[in-house]
């Protein structure tokens, strides 16, 4: 059978034009074995396959290399997010920190002034009325002395909390003005609708029935208010209004406290 295959390879060879003393040397068997077609055919589909084989893992190994480097590049973007959001919540947080009273969990005099600042702005450009109330809690000095700082701390932190209830509406803000006073921005109203409001305020105040015997004819913690409001021009200033609230306030305490009065805002 071999001999046959060999017989037949040569045959092609001789009419393939391979020379005669070739064909005739593979006829008779006698040339060695490296020598012969078959072999060097068998020997050429063993390069091929070879080469094949080396190129098929070459590739999936750079295939599972990339896949690994993706698979870690998505990990790092990951991490790199999360990064991302822990600072900006910390940011958010510091920003919330530095203006945010920290005894009353209120804002602050640094964000009521960059509220005042934007709510005036935009009260100018819309036209519309904007109020300013300064609430004062009355002889809080006198009440530390009597009850302690304790006690004034929770004093001031109640009266935060009915700013907080009271004034909610978007646009309006209540804030921590100095170590006794409060201060509210209110959007789009007029001085006899920040009367209304301070009202309310000052009755709440009240009605908390806070003991206070030192100097204070109702006998429990009041607080007096002064209000201003104006429609904001171009020449005007937003410190002036808030000078006008402090007027009024000061007339609020000569006249006995524990009251809101309106000052009238030329500018």
């Amino acid at each position: 059978m071999r001999n046959i295959f060999v017989r037949l390879v040569a045959l092609f060879l001789l009419f393939s034009g391979v020379e005669v003393n070739a064909a005739a040397d593979i006829l008779s068997g006698d040339s060695p074995f490296w020598q012969t077609f078959w072999f060097r055919l068998l020997l050429l589909i063993c390069i091929i396959g070879g080469i094949y084989l080396a190129y098929y893992f070459r590739i999936r190994t750079l295939k599972n290399k990339l896949r690994r480097l993706s698979e870690e590049l998505q990990k790092q973007k990951d991490r790199l997010k999360d990064q991302v959001l822990v600072m900006q919540q910390a940011r958010e947080r510091l920003q919330e920190l530095t203006t945010i009273d920290e005894l009353t969990g209120i804002p602050n005099r640094l964000k009521f002034e960059q509220h005042l600042e934007q709510e005036w702005k935009r009260a100018r450009r819309e036209l519309y009325p904007l109020a300013i109330v300064i609430c004062d809690i009355d002889h809080l000095k006198a009440y530390n002395d009597a009850y302690g700082r304790q006690h004034g701390d929770q004093c001031l932190v109640r009266v935060a909390r009915i700013l907080k209830n009271l004034v909610r509406r978007p646009g309006d803000l209540a804030a921590r003005y100095g170590e006794e006073e409060f201060i509210v921005v209110l959007s789009n109203t007029n001085p006899d609708q920040a009367f209304y409001v301070s009202e309310k305020i000052r009755k709440a105040i009240y009605d908390l029935q806070l003991p206070h015997a030192e100097g204070v004819k109702t006998r429990v913690v009041t607080a007096s208010f002064g209000v201003a409001g104006a429609i904001p021009r171009e020449d005007m200033n937003s410190l002036a209004l808030i000078g006008c609230a402090d007027r009024a306030l000061s007339r609020a305490k000569k006249e006995g406290r524990n009251r809101v009065v309106v000052e009238t805002c030329e500018m």
